[in-house]
């Protein structure tokens, strides 16, 4: 498992500078980066997702859970859960299930789920389970989940092939995966406004709002911008069957 300090960078806290931003997918410490960035942010994560989505990312949660078509008793897994809120959509979505387990790399984004709990089982008895691992190398024995979730989580692999392939490993014959990921519009006036939010509004506000955190949010657009397209995901998907 990954777990790494703060002081491998600099002693400002700033983790990706406009040099790393240009190709953020190619660092090659991108997984250390990550994991430093979102404990450094934890504590604001979810005030900062509702307010830059304008609440839309619940919304998108709770699509992406009942696209999973979960049934009473089964047990799913959310790969890169965070703060947990893509498990409170499933149950949500899903009253009944047996369990629940979230693996997030990043110790501090797994205490703000645990904090949170209560609020996200609050309409099911389920049993849930908060587990730090790593989204490559899952501490999960094979075919053991009927559904897998990694919701905005893929983009931020080292290496994502792996993420999918370990996905695949713990996932039961017959299993759903669901993977709801930011990808960049197509045409021409989404990519200029969403350019203009990202690159510009939202690390003011990620800067304003998260104590001087402003570069974290510049990653998001940099992530979004060279990150690969959904077909090649697909295909990723589709050979590990």
């Amino acid at each position: 498992m990954l777990h790494v300090g703060k002081k491998h960078f600099s002693a400002s806290g700033v983790f990706w500078n406009s040099k790393a931003l240009q190709t953020p997918h190619a660092v090659p410490n991108k997984a250390s980066r990550i994991q430093c960035m979102f404990d450094r942010i934890a504590a604001r994560y979810d005030l900062l997702n509702h307010f830059m989505s304008l609440g839309r990312d619940q919304r998108w949660r709770r699509r992406a859970a009942a696209l999973a078509q979960l049934q009473p008793g089964e047990h799913i897994l959310d790969v890169c859960c965070g703060t947990g809120d893509f498990i409170g959509a499933a149950i949500r979505e899903q009253p009944l299930l047996r369990k629940v387990t979230g693996i997030d790399f990043a110790p501090c984004m797994l205490d703000m789920a645990r904090k949170k709990q209560p609020k996200l089982t609050s309409t099911s008895n389920v049993e849930v389970q908060w587990r730090y691992g790593d989204a490559e190398s899952l501490p999960c024995e094979p075919a053991s989940y009927d559904a897998v979730f990694c919701g905005f989580g893929l983009r931020n692999l080292q290496h994502p092939v792996r993420g999918i392939q370990e996905i695949a490993r713990v996932l039961r014959s017959g299993g759903r995966i669901v993977i709801l990921e930011f990808v960049w519009p197509e045409n021409a006036v989404g990519r200029w406004t969403s350019g203009i939010y990202l690159r510009c509004i939202a690390p003011l506000l990620g800067r304003c709002l998260s104590s001087g955190n402003g570069d974290a949010y510049a990653y998001l657009p940099a992530s979004v911008a060279t990150f690969n397209h959904p077909e090649l995901i697909e295909q990723w998907m589709r050979q590990e069957g």
